[in-house]
This record gives C-alpha cells, structure tokens and sequence, in this order.
C-alpha cells in the first residue's frame, strides 16, 4: 500500500490530483492518501472534505515528520517546488512534483539529482503523456514512417481567461507566463513525441498584453482587487519562439492566455518528408505518388478519455509502488525547463541564445 501525501490543496490540488487518486483507490489501486497540507486554512478544509481519512496540516515539515509518507505530490506554486521537493526526498518519499518543475534549470537540477541519489521515483504533472494520441504519434514519428520531421508547428493557450489564481501573474512565485504554467504541456509532448532531440538554439519573444487592458479578462473581472492583481502583473501572457535542433530541424511556438474565440486554440502539426502528422485533433496525411492520402487511425481516441489527471497520477502509483522509473524520464525533466528558461533568456536579451545539451541520466 503506497501511503501519499498531497502539499497544495488549490483548485488542481483538489480536482485534479485528490479526485484522480480517489478513482484511482475506487479501482483498487493499492493507494491510501494519508495527508493533505496547505497554508491557506479554507483550501485545507475544502481539501478535508473530499480526502477525509487524510490528517491534515498546515506546516509541510510537521507533515513529513508526522506521518513519514511513502510518497508526496507537490501542488503548489513553483517557487516552493525546490525546497518541498528535496525535503520530501529527504524524507525518503518519492515525488510527484506540478509543472514546470522549479523556477529555473538550476533550481530544478538539484530535484533530479537528490532523487537519483536517494533511488526515488521523480514525476511531472504532465498529463497529455498519457493519451493515446500523443503515444500513437511518437511511435509514428521515431520509427521515421512519415521520414523526416523537419519542422514542427505548436500553437496553445486559453481563449480570454487568464488562470485562476494570483500566484500564476506573479513572476518571483510562478517563474514566468503562459509559457512556464501553460505552454510547457504541449512542448513537452513534442519534444517527447520527436524522440527528444537535443536543441541548439532559441529565439524568442514575450509581450504582457493583460496590465494594459481597460477591464482585466476572466475571472479578475468579476475580483474585487482583480484590476489590481492584472494591472501588477510581472509575467507575459503571449510568447512566441523558435527552436533550433542540432540536426537542423526546427520547431515554432506561439502561445497565448487572451485569444480570441477561434475553433482551434491549441494544436500541433508536425511537416515531415511524406506527409503531414498534427495532434488535436489527432490527423496523418501521407504523400503517395503525387497525392495526399488520409491515414489518420480510427481506432485510437482524442483526448484523456477519462479524468484529466488520471494518467499522471495511476502512473506515478505505480511507478512509485513497483520501483521503476516514471514515464516522464529526469533528463527529459531538464530539457523542457531548459528550453523554458532559453525562451525567458532570449526574450529578455532580444537576441537568438544556445542551449546547453542536457547530460544523460
């Protein structure tokens, strides 16, 4: 039985990771939440109420020396993700750990470093790992069938809402925008989807529309000091990059919190030699003598098909439980944050900047 502890009792706390570990032990997992923490008294409560077996704490030390867990799932904002993390291997727990995964490379190469040392299990909260689309496209496009990917198109965001808690427009707690809370999903699962090529450079850009609007987006339009939190905003809501593999090939970024409605907000389309491969909807267009035939699989389903979470969270169980290494691999772990970090590089220096190739693990 694989005794869990929860630090972070917010909206994802609760709906993502508690709900996903209560259909987990409705399905027999050998699972049991032993505690919950959260420094806002209202989250625990809330938190208390769908985990009631689960001891609850305000202090996450007093957590870990209290109930000693074999594994802790950290959902809180990024700027506590390092300290909470290493205390918890510490502890001996392995570690499920929310996107991004500190905020910076080098506040993230300690995290993997401890759990290697200490043989925890380490895994991202980075659920569109677990869909069968995504699965089915890495293996089509490693195995090269299309041929070469030359260039891959990623586009994703929100359609005019920014997040719903303040921590996320705060860059000292969040480490960053759309890019760090939002944009690191999708471009993990291409990098994921592409075999994990090492990238060379990358160029971007970042623009903070939001403190400059008349009324703040949803849902600080309907906060009594919304206009405030939007209008002291330190992070972008839009970015756009380009990153340069080492083989040549390329991929392009754009993401934004204040789209306006359009009937595709997020997708991924992958230009290869012999065809054309995109996720969201899952699509395979193949080049045959001079036409475009479609060759887009019926039998593997859009989406999660179930909780959004539950991949993530049976994964990391059952990892946790048998020993053996979470799906998400640690240098795969570094290489995102390192991309993320180039994309803040370079938008701040206004210049193309490298990247320095992640070492295996």
């Amino acid at each position: 039985m694989l005794r869990l502890a929860l630090v972070g009792c917010g909206d994802h706390g609760r709906n993502g990771h508690l709900e996903a570990y209560r259909q987990l032990m409705a399905a027999g997992e050998p699972l049991e939440v032993v505690a919950i923490c959260d420094a806002n008294r209202a989250n625990l409560d809330a938190a208390s109420e769908l985990a009631p077996g689960a001891r609850a704490f305000t202090s996450f030390t007093e957590m870990l020396e209290g109930v000693r867990p074999d594994a802790v799932a950290i959902a809180t904002p990024p700027s506590l993700h390092r300290e909470q993390a290493l205390a918890a291997i510490a502890a001996g727990a392995h570690v499920l750990v929310e996107k991004p995964l500190a905020l910076s490379l080098d506040d993230a190469r300690p995290i993997v470093t401890a759990a290697e040392r200490a043989n925890r299990v380490i895994s991202m909260g980075l659920q569109m790992r677990h869909e069968p689309a995504t699965a089915y496209l890495r293996e089509l496009l490693t195995a090269r069938e299309l041929g070469l990917v030359f260039h891959t198109r990623l586009w994703c965001g929100h359609i005019w809402r920014l997040p719903p808690s303040p921590h996320f427009l705060d860059q000292d707690l969040a480490g960053g925008g759309v890019v760090a809370a939002t944009t690191v999903h999708a471009l993990d699962a291409v990098l994921w989807m592409l075999g994990s090529p090492t990238v060379a450079t990358v160029s971007a850009s970042a623009v903070a529309k939001a403190p400059g609007l008349n009324r703040p987006p949803p849902p600080f339009d309907e906060w009594t000091d919304g206009a405030r939190i939007v209008r002291d905003s330190s992070v972008e809501d839009f970015a756009y990059a380009l990153v340069r593999f080492a083989d040549g090939t390329t991929l392009s970024l754009e993401s934004s919190w204040l789209l306006h409605p359009t009937n595709r907000p997020g997708g991924i389309q992958f230009l290869c030699a012999g065809g054309v491969a995109e996720y969201g909807p899952l699509a395979v267009r193949r080049d045959i003598d001079g036409a475009v035939v479609d060759a887009t699989p019926w039998d593997v389903p859009n989406g999660a098909g179930g909780h959004y979470y539950l991949g993530v969270a049976r994964d990391f169980v059952r990892s946790a439980t048998a020993g053996r290494p979470a799906i998400v691999r640690p240098r795969e772990m570094l290489q995102t944050q390192a991309v993320i970090d180039a994309i803040y590089a370079s938008a701040a220096a206004g210049r193309e900047v490298p990247v320095a190739p992640i070492d295996p693990t």
